[in-house]
């Protein structure tokens, strides 16, 4: 066999897989009924206790929205959530939040897990990272402030890309 005829054998059985992984995407998120309002409620009793009330302390609050930043980049989220998060997981840009976009509900999201991809970072992280990880995510769609500069590397390094929130974008709510 020649080359040329491997590289192209290559190259459309690439493209095949790359098409049959949006085919089968596409098809989890119609059996999963497609999107959900923001109104969409966590089971109850899925909130940790500290949760009620906690996001109004990290929510608009640079450092702990840098902290966040570190995180995402530090435990590879952009790797469904790609950089400014869109991407295979849920984009936090557009106005349709799949599972709440309180901070509260981002928080549950996180610190929960979501069927169809989204794993539960409880008893991986501190619920203070989460809470932190849930204000950077936040900031996506508000004008919180953001911290200009380096900021301090978290306990836990795994490598990432930099995200960077949409500043000029409107809040939703």
């Amino acid at each position: 066999m020649s080359l040329h005829y491997l590289r192209k054998s290559l190259i459309s059985a690439l493209s095949l897989t790359i098409l049959l992984m949006i085919l089968s995407f596409s098809v989890v998120q119609a059996e999963e009924g497609g999107k959900h309002s923001e109104k969409h409620e966590h089971k109850k009793g899925s909130e940790p206790a500290s949760a009620s009330n906690k996001g109004s302390e990290y929510q608009n609050d640079p450092a702990h929205i840098a902290a966040g930043k570190r995180l995402y980049m530090e435990n590879n989220c952009v790797g469904c959530h790609f950089r400014g998060g869109g991407g295979i997981g849920p984009p936090f840009l557009d106005d349709d939040w799949h599972h709440g976009g309180k901070i509260e509900q981002i928080f549950n999201s996180i610190h929960n897990g979501l069927p169809g991809g989204m794993p539960a970072w409880k008893g991986r992280l501190q619920e203070e990272q989460i809470w932190q990880l849930a204000a950077y995510v936040k900031a996506f769609e508000t004008d919180a402030p953001m911290p200009d500069g380096p900021t301090q590397p978290v306990e836990r390094s795994s490598g990432g890309l930099d995200a960077e929130p949409n500043k000029s974008r409107k809040a939703k709510h």
